[in-house]
């Protein structure tokens, strides 16, 4: 949120195997599709804690 109370950043959490698999996740968003986003940035994340989410998930 910005000074004003308004939303101006958001975060996603993509498990794809390709990044165009997540491009086109990102794509077919709603807001996205409305071009309410001024930038988007998608990047590469190296999952190093997969059993410890793995476990909180159970």
């Amino acid at each position: 949120m910005n000074e004003d109370g308004n939303m101006n950043a958001g975060v996603w959490i993509i498990e794809a195997e390709e990044m165009a698999e997540a491009e086109a996740i990102t794509a077919a968003d709603p807001y996205e599709q409305a071009g309410l986003f001024e930038t988007k940035l998608i990047r590469h994340f190296l999952k190093t804690a997969g059993w410890a989410t793995e476990k909180m998930l159970q």
